[in-house]
């Protein structure tokens, strides 16, 4: 081989090669890196946003803790089993349903009371606001899966997201809901169900203030999923009701603890992480746009490639102007001393 075609491919192998691939590795362990920053961030802030969700309810469960055993739930339900059904009884039920309202007081985000009778009969109490709970008898409440469960649970909560069953929750509002046994606190024999179902407002508003900044195109989505991949709440409310798979080919509802993936939902390239909730299998889902997050390190990779473009120009122009016309001069001499 030739000289000059020796010194091209040394020019290409020492110079250009070596230019172009420390500038794809710069590259790509930004992206990485940048990943990891912003997955480890992510991850604190859906800590502490779950813990907020977890708090909130908490918070009711121990509010119906002490419901269950207060006079006017116990009472409403003892006289279920009264079988009069004179305008006397009538009165009382009006007395009992007004008493529960009190309970609705204890808690702004309670929207709706509901007792079950173990005879079939119906006390119920809610604001003013609408509710969606159609109330159905107590044989369809029976038959429904979600009634052995509560009966399992023997006097535990047992919550249903909104739109989970909305057979029996319905499905023009999202609220969660509650369901409970209650028993006889004298006796401990099993009196009825209590249903409470409670407003996402607050729920929807802690979404919302961690979704800050307020820039359309660098705020966290935020996404309460189910076991099954339900999207329960959605702080841009556009997917509630509808199923993840739809937007994402990651099984988010089969998060155990935290995981957080550079992933597409929807048509967009994005960060996708999801925290478990410790509730029903309920998954805290943060999608933030891919470009939203590298947009500050736009500058740096644009820096990164100037800077070897500019190396490559000058190599190639060292090249041409130096390196190929030492090579000629070399090339002339050999040529003179075969002479």
């Amino acid at each position: 081989m030739n000289l000059r075609p020796k010194l091209l491919l040394a020019f290409i192998g020492l110079i250009v090669v070596p230019l172009v691939a420390l500038g794809i590795a710069s590259f790509v362990n930004s992206e990485r890196l940048l990943e990891k920053k912003y997955s480890e961030q992510t991850e604190i802030t859906l800590k502490a946003v779950g813990g907020n969700i977890r708090y909130f309810f908490k918070e009711l469960d121990q509010l119906t803790d002490s419901s269950v055993t207060s006079s006017y739930v116990q009472d409403a339900l003892r006289s279920s089993l009264d079988p009069r059904g004179d305008a006397s009884s009538l009165i009382a039920i009006g007395q009992y349903e007004k008493s529960l309202g009190r309970i609705l007081f204890q808690n702004p985000a309670l929207s709706m009371i509901m007792l079950y009778g173990k005879d079939g009969s119906i006390f119920k109490s809610s604001r003013n606001d609408p509710t969606n709970f159609r109330p159905i008898s107590y044989e369809l409440l029976q038959s429904h899966p979600i009634y052995k469960e509560v009966m399992k649970k023997n006097g535990l909560p047992v919550w249903i997201g909104p739109y989970e069953q909305q057979e029996l929750t319905g499905s023009d509002l999202s609220l969660f809901t509650q369901m409970r046994l209650v028993k006889d606190y004298e006796t401990l024999n099993d009196r009825g169900i209590m249903i409470t179902q409670v407003k996402t407002n607050e729920i929807d508003s802690m979404l919302q203030d961690f979704a800050l900044p307020s820039e359309e195109q660098t705020k966290t989505r935020y996404l309460i999923v189910n076991r099954d991949g339900l999207v329960m709440l959605d702080s841009l409310h556009a997917l509630e009701g509808k199923e993840t798979d739809s937007q994402t080919t990651l099984k988010l509802q089969g998060t155990e603890r935290y995981a957080s993936q550079r992933s597409s939902f929807g048509d967009e390239d994005s960060l996708v992480s999801a925290y478990n909730l410790d509730r029903n299998g309920w998954v805290l889902v943060s999608v933030k746009s891919w470009q939203s997050l590298t947009s500050e390190n736009v500058r740096f990779v644009q820096w990164i490639g100037g800077i070897t473009l500019l190396c490559l120009i000058s190599a190639v122009l060292f090249n041409i102007f130096f390196v190929s016309r030492v090579a000629k001069a070399i090339i002339r001499v050999v040529r003179k001393m075969r002479l």
